[in-house]
């Protein structure tokens, strides 16, 4: 009986043993992906310095052998005369300086414009002439130009000029424009002593009639 029980139990644990399930292979860790890592840089942005750069455009003066003196524009009609210059804009060195119109054209009335001028310093015995022009349109000014001397009064002490608009340079001709104008005196010795102000938009200029 002992025997019978001992191949029963033998016969029972091999057929329990056909039907276990194989085990399964122990599953693969999940890889975990690295974490994602912060990086902070630090970038240095350089500082741009702003620079502003002024152009200064200052025309050709005359005789450039005394200071420039400021520009003033200052005028008054004498009564049945001529167009009188204040003699605060002399420079100390003219006095009575008059011109015949305040409009001058190429091609229409008025042509000519008359300049005179008196000087009380003994050492000026010749007296220059200089003229620019201003450009309405633009703006544009050119550059000082030297019309000629003037004509001394034999007795000494004045100067006169009758200038034509025909003797404007003709790269300084504009449509619209104002004559600019400045008396320098000259020593014996063709040195210049003094000058005027810059005698500044007291006369029209064109070149047609408008």
């Amino acid at each position: 009986m002992k025997k019978f029980l001992f191949v029963f139990l033998t016969i029972l644990l091999t057929a329990c043993s056909a039907l276990a399930p194989a085990a399964q292979p122990s599953a693969q860790p999940t890889q975990v992906p690295p974490s994602a890592q912060v990086i902070i840089a630090t970038v240095l942005v350089p500082q741009v310095q702003t620079v502003v750069v002024t152009q200064v455009v200052q025309a050709t003066a005359a005789p450039t052998d005394i200071a420039a003196p400021t520009q003033t524009p200052l005028a008054a009609l004498t009564a049945g005369g001529p167009l009188t210059v204040s003699d605060t804009l002399g420079g100390s060195f003219f006095t009575n300086m008059t011109y015949s119109a305040d409009k001058m054209s190429l091609r229409c009335a008025v042509k000519t414009v008359t300049f005179t001028v008196k000087s009380p310093i003994t050492q000026i015995v010749n007296v220059d002439f200089w003229y620019r022009i201003e450009d309405k349109i633009d703006g544009e000014i050119s550059e000082w130009k030297l019309a000629g001397p003037m004509l001394a009064d034999p007795q000494g002490g004045s100067f006169s000029l009758t200038f034509s608009a025909e003797s404007i340079h003709e790269d300084l001709r504009r449509t619209r424009a104002w004559f600019d104008f400045q008396f320098v005196g000259l020593n014996k010795l063709n040195e210049a002593v003094g000058r005027s102000e810059k005698l500044v938009q007291l006369i029209n200029y064109t070149n047609d009639c408008v």
